[in-house]
């Protein structure tokens, strides 16, 4: 008997044990119209080794509608731990789920006709060190709608990076929070919401805080960061680039913790070629404040956009540079920091290399030549992480840089004799999209520039190179 009543205290300690939910996103894969794979992405204190597909719950349902069915079969893809700081002993639990949903099983029967799903999912209590909303220990809540009518095969974006983030003091901190779409190359766009405790039940922040600047009250735009690479823009607060995720963000209070909030669209063009939304993912992502000694994060230099024509290759170098910070006197002038470079792999047809050996500002080199039929209006992405060795906490930066592809042009070009000395040549354009240019250039049988005049020459530019619709060789 008295093993029987240990064990029954036993599993209601367990039962009872709180978890606490740091980070979250679910993840869709649609291969049909009828068959579904789910992925749960959660980021937990490091104390919940017992979280298992107990310790969360997931529903179904069309959205707006309060009729939801429950999912289940979940089962652990991955446990591994996210270790931040220079000792091996902080860290956070990343745990995945999945889950197959056939919606043709007759308990998914009122979904069926539904254009827009909705799944979301309820992961514990959020940590009591949260300094931004005005409720503490609130559900935790993420969830993500998609179009089941007219798109039959979509994979929704997927994170990159850390999901959980712990900050010095005082050092400015650049982060990427977007996500990749190498699926299907579908066009996303960014907004900061408040976190949400239900599905109809968003939070509030204390005065000062705002789902737009979630971690530290807003200061006048005269007001600047201290740092001379950052004294132009933005303010200090928390600038967010809804177009690419981009955060800059100063921690100005120690202990300063939260939850930023990101709802991330997914766009595709329809048969008028008009965009239009298929997916709507609401996540978290956790960022803390530490007080660390002064260090300057690395910096990923630019320029961050580029532009080149599809059938084109395009090469740039992206150098980084980590100053050292130097105390007054008579304290020690450190060593400079090393410093490792990575990239997302968001463009998986290009390439990038580290072409420098140096530690402490190495170069990588990129380069990628879009195909024909790639050109858009809306810019490919790709993000560049430098990390140094500094501690307690390593400084990261995220840049994301953006590189929009050009329809080539293509145009009908016609020669025609006009003496026995001249040709006139005259080119009209066929492409239907964008402005276009001409440059000709006049070479000989082996492909080499013309460059003696008294053979021959452009009658525009009297040279090798033209850029007229219409000329003439003489």
């Amino acid at each position: 008997m008295k093993v029987i009543i240990t064990s029954v205290f036993i599993c209601a300690v367990i039962a009872a044990k709180a978890i606490t939910t740091f980070s979250g996103t679910i993840d869709i894969h649609k291969t049909n119209l009828t068959q579904l794979e789910v992925d749960y992405t959660f980021v937990l204190d490091k104390t919940d080794t017992v979280f298992s597909a107990d310790s969360f719950s997931s529903t179904i349902s069309c959205s707006g509608t309060s009729a939801r069915i429950m999912l289940a079969n979940l089962v652990e893809i991955s446990r591994n731990k996210l270790f931040f700081g220079c000792a091996v002993t902080e860290y956070k639990w990343e745990v995945i789920y999945r889950t197959s949903i056939d919606l043709t099983d007759a308990r998914f029967s009122t979904l069926v006709s539904c254009c827009t799903l909705q799944i979301d999912a309820t992961c514990g209590k959020r940590s009591n060190t949260i300094t931004s909303l005005t409720t503490s220990l609130s559900d935790f809540y993420i969830y993500t709608q998609f179009d089941n009518c007219t798109i039959l095969v979509n994979r929704t974006p997927t994170y990159y990076g850390e999901r959980f983030s712990k900050n010095c003091q005082d050092q400015p901190f650049y982060i990427n929070v977007g996500r990749l779409d190498t699926a299907n190359f579908d066009s996303l766009s960014y907004t900061l919401v408040a976190p949400m405790s239900s599905t109809s039940s968003s939070l509030t922040f204390k005065s000062g805080y705002y789902p737009d600047q979630p971690l530290i009250p807003y200061y006048p735009s005269s007001t600047k960061y201290p740092y001379s690479e950052s004294n132009a823009t933005p303010p200090i607060g928390f600038y967010f680039d809804s177009l690419i995720g981009d955060c800059i963000y100063m921690p100005v209070n120690t202990g300063d913790a939260g939850p930023v909030t990101i709802e991330t669209m997914e766009w595709r063009k329809d048969g008028s070629g008009k965009y239009q939304k298929i997916s709507t993912s609401h996540t978290e992502y956790f960022i803390g404040t530490s007080q660390c000694p002064r260090n300057n994060p690395p910096n990923i230099n630019g320029p961050y956009t580029y532009k080149v024509c599809e059938g084109e290759t395009l090469c740039f170098n992206i150098e980084t540079e980590d100053i050292t910070f130097i105390p007054p006197p008579p304290a020690p002038i450190p060593s400079p920091d090393s410093v490792r470079v990575s990239w997302n792999g968001g463009i998986p047809q290009a390439t990038f290399n580290i072409i420098t050996p140096r530690v402490h500002n190495p170069v990588s080199r990129f380069c990628w030549t879009p195909e024909i039929g790639q050109a858009s209006s809306l810019p490919y992405t790709f993000i560049v992480v430098a990390r140094d060795n500094s501690c307690p906490l390593n400084a990261v930066t995220r840049r994301s840089f953006r590189i929009t592809v050009n329809e080539k042009g293509k145009a009908n070009t016609t020669y025609s004799k006009d003496t026995d000395s001249t040709i006139s040549v005259s080119s009209t354009f066929i492409s239907t999209r964008g402005t276009h240019s001409i440059k000709r250039t006049l070479m000989d049988i082996d492909k080499n520039p013309i460059l003696d005049k008294s053979i021959a020459r452009f009658a525009s530019s009297s040279g090798y190179l033209s850029v007229t619709k219409d000329d003439h060789v003489i």
